[in-house]
């Protein structure tokens, strides 16, 4: 996924272990499409307190990617056709 390094895997991981874990959380009916967009950008990219945190474009990035949605040029969110990929 653009944008996440090393680090920041590790920190999702701590929280989500699997891939398939994160997105099951994703994919939870009770949550708005802002809230999983948002759910990761709290994360900080180290244990420490004073560590700079994932912040709302790359959790938003990521979202996007685990959900396969994509972005086009004016900013709308589309869902990628799952034929055309």
């Amino acid at each position: 996924i653009p944008g996440v390094s090393h680090s920041i895997a590790e920190m999702i991981v701590m929280t989500y272990p699997t891939i398939e874990s994160l997105f099951q959380h994703y994919q939870n009916p009770e949550l708005s499409t802002k809230k999983k967009e948002l759910l990761l950008a709290e994360f900080r990219i180290s244990k420490l307190e004073s560590a700079r945190k994932i912040g709302k474009i790359l959790s938003t990035r990521i979202y996007h990617f685990m959900m396969n949605i994509q972005q086009i040029p004016d900013d709308s969110a589309i869902i990628a056709d799952s034929k055309n990929l």
